[in-house]
Protein backbone atom coordinates (compact mmCIF):
# COMPACT_ATOMS: atom_id res chain seq x y z
CA UNK A 1 0.00 0.00 0.00
CA UNK A 2 3.00 2.35 -0.62
CA UNK A 3 6.48 2.96 -1.06
CA UNK A 4 9.20 3.73 1.24
CA UNK A 5 12.27 5.86 0.35
CA UNK A 6 15.40 6.52 2.79
CA UNK A 7 18.46 8.51 1.77
CA UNK A 8 20.82 9.05 4.24
CA UNK A 9 19.25 9.48 7.95
CA UNK A 10 15.93 10.29 6.76
CA UNK A 11 13.01 8.08 5.06
CA UNK A 12 9.95 8.61 3.91
CA UNK A 13 6.87 6.86 3.02
CA UNK A 14 4.15 7.21 0.46
CA UNK A 15 1.81 5.66 -2.44
CA UNK A 16 3.50 6.90 -5.33
CA UNK A 17 7.64 7.91 -6.02
CA UNK A 18 8.49 9.79 -9.08
CA UNK A 19 11.43 8.40 -10.82
CA UNK A 20 13.10 11.65 -12.04
CA UNK A 21 16.79 10.05 -11.81
CA UNK A 22 18.20 10.00 -14.82
CA UNK A 23 19.46 7.87 -17.12
CA UNK A 24 21.31 5.39 -14.54
CA UNK A 25 17.51 5.67 -12.58
CA UNK A 26 18.04 3.71 -9.29
CA UNK A 27 14.05 4.07 -9.25
CA UNK A 28 14.09 2.22 -12.21
CA UNK A 29 16.36 -0.78 -10.55
CA UNK A 30 14.50 -0.71 -7.56
CA UNK A 31 10.88 -1.13 -9.57
CA UNK A 32 12.95 -4.18 -11.51
CA UNK A 33 12.23 -2.33 -14.60
CA UNK A 34 14.47 -3.41 -18.03
CA UNK A 35 16.26 -1.52 -20.66
CA UNK A 36 15.82 -1.96 -24.58
CA UNK A 37 19.00 0.10 -25.88
CA UNK A 38 20.04 0.90 -29.21
CA UNK A 39 24.11 2.46 -29.63
CA UNK A 40 24.38 4.77 -32.77
CA UNK A 41 27.96 5.36 -34.69
CA UNK A 42 27.83 9.07 -33.24
CA UNK A 43 29.23 10.66 -29.92
CA UNK A 44 28.65 13.73 -28.21
CA UNK A 45 31.31 16.66 -27.68
CA UNK A 46 30.00 18.59 -24.70
CA UNK A 47 31.89 22.09 -23.68
CA UNK A 48 31.14 25.03 -22.63
CA UNK A 49 31.70 28.08 -24.07
CA UNK A 50 32.64 32.25 -23.48
CA UNK A 51 31.68 34.40 -26.11
CA UNK A 52 31.64 37.95 -27.07
CA UNK A 53 27.85 38.50 -28.52
CA UNK A 54 25.04 38.24 -26.46
CA UNK A 55 22.29 34.72 -27.23
CA UNK A 56 19.67 36.54 -25.75
CA UNK A 57 18.81 33.45 -24.20
CA UNK A 58 18.19 31.83 -27.41
CA UNK A 59 19.13 28.25 -28.17
CA UNK A 60 20.45 27.33 -31.64
CA UNK A 61 21.11 24.07 -33.40
CA UNK A 62 22.97 23.47 -36.81
CA UNK A 63 22.55 20.24 -38.64
CA UNK A 64 25.02 18.90 -40.24
CA UNK A 65 26.06 15.61 -42.05
CA UNK A 66 27.28 13.62 -39.10
CA UNK A 67 24.51 14.97 -36.96
CA UNK A 68 23.82 18.16 -35.28
CA UNK A 69 25.75 20.79 -33.36
CA UNK A 70 23.59 22.68 -30.69
CA UNK A 71 24.32 25.71 -28.64
CA UNK A 72 22.48 26.16 -25.61
CA UNK A 73 22.02 29.50 -23.55
CA UNK A 74 24.07 29.62 -19.90
CA UNK A 75 24.01 32.63 -17.37
CA UNK A 76 26.57 35.46 -17.77
CA UNK A 77 27.18 35.38 -21.40
CA UNK A 78 28.07 31.91 -21.93
CA UNK A 79 26.54 28.57 -23.61
CA UNK A 80 26.66 24.98 -23.47
CA UNK A 81 27.48 23.29 -26.48
CA UNK A 82 26.64 19.97 -27.69
CA UNK A 83 28.64 18.59 -31.35
CA UNK A 84 27.20 15.26 -32.70
CA UNK A 85 29.97 13.70 -34.88
CA UNK A 86 31.59 10.30 -35.59
CA UNK A 87 33.74 8.64 -32.43
CA UNK A 88 36.86 9.18 -34.34
CA UNK A 89 35.98 12.84 -34.54
CA UNK A 90 35.17 13.44 -31.18
CA UNK A 91 38.52 11.66 -30.19
CA UNK A 92 40.39 14.97 -32.34
CA UNK A 93 38.45 17.14 -31.12
CA UNK A 94 38.79 16.33 -27.31
CA UNK A 95 42.30 16.14 -27.54
CA UNK A 96 42.60 19.95 -29.05
CA UNK A 97 43.77 22.46 -26.96
CA UNK A 98 41.24 24.95 -25.62
CA UNK A 99 42.46 27.88 -27.82
CA UNK A 100 41.92 24.92 -30.74
CA UNK A 101 39.01 23.85 -29.70
CA UNK A 102 37.86 27.55 -29.26
CA UNK A 103 38.56 28.31 -33.12
CA UNK A 104 36.68 24.86 -34.39
CA UNK A 105 33.49 25.70 -32.50
CA UNK A 106 33.54 29.27 -33.30
CA UNK A 107 34.07 27.84 -37.68
CA UNK A 108 31.33 25.08 -36.97
CA UNK A 109 28.71 27.97 -35.80
CA UNK A 110 29.56 30.52 -38.39
CA UNK A 111 30.81 32.45 -35.78
CA UNK A 112 27.07 33.58 -34.28
CA UNK A 113 28.33 34.61 -30.99
CA UNK A 114 31.29 36.18 -32.19
CA UNK A 115 34.98 35.06 -30.92
CA UNK A 116 34.39 32.22 -28.49
CA UNK A 117 36.36 30.65 -25.85
CA UNK A 118 36.45 27.61 -24.68
CA UNK A 119 36.05 27.00 -20.90
CA UNK A 120 38.17 24.22 -19.20
CA UNK A 121 36.07 21.01 -18.73
CA UNK A 122 35.07 18.50 -21.31
CA UNK A 123 32.93 15.24 -22.00
CA UNK A 124 32.79 13.07 -24.81
CA UNK A 125 29.95 10.83 -24.16
CA UNK A 126 28.51 7.86 -26.73
CA UNK A 127 24.91 8.35 -28.39
CA UNK A 128 22.72 5.82 -27.80
CA UNK A 129 18.61 5.45 -27.22
CA UNK A 130 17.85 3.33 -24.05
CA UNK A 131 13.90 2.70 -23.52
CA UNK A 132 12.52 1.12 -20.24
CA UNK A 133 10.42 -2.08 -20.81
CA UNK A 134 7.81 -0.13 -18.30
CA UNK A 135 7.59 3.48 -17.70
CA UNK A 136 5.50 3.07 -14.32
CA UNK A 137 5.52 -0.73 -11.71
CA UNK A 138 5.94 -1.34 -7.87
CA UNK A 139 4.50 2.23 -7.19
CA UNK A 140 6.95 3.86 -8.98
CA UNK A 141 6.63 6.01 -12.05
CA UNK A 142 9.33 7.19 -14.38
CA UNK A 143 9.78 10.66 -16.32
CA UNK A 144 12.14 11.95 -18.50
CA UNK A 145 15.21 10.01 -19.23
CA UNK A 146 14.62 7.52 -16.24
CA UNK A 147 12.40 6.37 -18.64
CA UNK A 148 13.38 7.13 -22.03
CA UNK A 149 17.17 8.32 -23.25
CA UNK A 150 17.32 10.30 -26.70
CA UNK A 151 20.00 11.76 -28.73
CA UNK A 152 20.36 15.48 -27.98
CA UNK A 153 18.61 16.83 -31.06
CA UNK A 154 16.04 19.28 -31.28
CA UNK A 155 15.19 19.41 -27.68
CA UNK A 156 13.41 16.34 -28.33
CA UNK A 157 14.17 14.72 -24.64
CA UNK A 158 13.51 17.58 -22.63
CA UNK A 159 10.01 17.99 -24.49
CA UNK A 160 9.04 14.17 -24.03
CA UNK A 161 10.26 14.82 -20.11
CA UNK A 162 7.98 17.70 -19.76
CA UNK A 163 5.13 15.63 -21.48
CA UNK A 164 5.67 12.87 -19.01
CA UNK A 165 5.42 14.83 -16.25
CA UNK A 166 2.20 16.83 -17.34
CA UNK A 167 0.41 13.29 -18.07
CA UNK A 168 1.61 11.93 -14.51
CA UNK A 169 0.04 15.05 -12.62
CA UNK A 170 -3.32 15.01 -14.72
CA UNK A 171 -3.60 11.35 -14.18
CA UNK A 172 -2.81 11.56 -10.64
CA UNK A 173 -5.01 14.38 -10.08
CA UNK A 174 -7.78 12.27 -11.74
CA UNK A 175 -6.90 9.39 -9.78
CA UNK A 176 -7.64 11.26 -6.71
CA UNK A 177 -10.66 12.93 -7.72
CA UNK A 178 -11.97 9.55 -8.15
CA UNK A 179 -11.07 8.11 -4.83
CA UNK A 180 -8.50 5.69 -6.40
CA UNK A 181 -5.24 4.82 -5.39
CA UNK A 182 -2.95 7.13 -6.84
CA UNK A 183 0.34 4.15 -6.77
CA UNK A 184 -2.17 1.74 -7.36
CA UNK A 185 -1.94 -1.23 -10.57
CA UNK A 186 -4.57 0.82 -12.86
CA UNK A 187 -3.19 4.82 -12.28
CA UNK A 188 0.51 3.41 -13.18
CA UNK A 189 -1.19 1.19 -16.33
CA UNK A 190 -2.94 4.82 -17.63
CA UNK A 191 0.49 5.86 -17.64
CA UNK A 192 2.28 3.92 -19.04
CA UNK A 193 0.13 3.51 -21.61
CA UNK A 194 -0.44 7.47 -22.40
CA UNK A 195 3.09 7.70 -22.28
CA UNK A 196 4.66 4.96 -24.43
CA UNK A 197 3.27 5.85 -27.85
CA UNK A 198 4.55 9.15 -27.44
CA UNK A 199 7.75 8.22 -26.45
CA UNK A 200 8.27 5.50 -29.20
CA UNK A 201 7.21 7.63 -32.01
CA UNK A 202 9.52 9.76 -30.92
CA UNK A 203 12.43 7.55 -30.53
CA UNK A 204 11.60 6.14 -34.00
CA UNK A 205 11.10 9.84 -35.27
CA UNK A 206 15.17 10.57 -34.36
Amino acid sequence: DGATVTVGDTTARAPLVIGADGARSLCRQAAGIGTDRHAYPQSALTLNVAHDRPHHNAATEFHTEHGPLTIVPLPHGRSSVVCVVPPADADVLSAMTDSELSAEIERRVHSLLGKMLAVPGRGVFPLATVTAHSFARARIALVGEAAHVVPPIGAQGLNLGLRDAAMLAEIVADARRQGADIGGRDTLARYDSARRADAMSRRIAI
